[in-house]
C-alpha cells in the first residue's frame, strides 16, 4: 500500500512537527542568548545552530510520527 501525503493523519503529523521546529528554534535562540553571556558566539555560529536544529527537529518528529502510525496500522 502506498502512503498518502495529504490524509488527515499526515496533516496532523506535519502540524505537530512544525510546532516542534518552532519551539526548538526558540529554545536554541534562548540557549544561545544565555551562552553568549559566558562565551563569545558569532552571528554565523548562532544562525547555523538555529537553522540546523530548527530543521532537524521537525524532520525527526515527522518521521517518528509517520513511522509509528504505519507500524500501528
Amino acid at each position: 500500500m502506498r502512503p498518502l501525503l495529504n490524509d488527515e493523519t499526515t496533516l496532523a503529523h506535519r502540524r505537530i512537527a512544525i510546532a516542534w521546529g518552532f519551539w526548538t528554534m526558540m529554545a536554541t535562540g534562548f540557549g544561545l542568548y544565555f551562552l553568549s553571556q559566558f562565551e563569545e558566539v558569532t552571528v554565523r555560529e548562532a544562525l547555523h545552530m538555529v537553522v540546523t536544529f530548527g530543521t532537524a527537529a521537525p524532520l525527526l518528529v515527522f518521521s517518528y510520527l509517520e513511522r509509528r502510525a504505519y507500524r500501528d496500522a
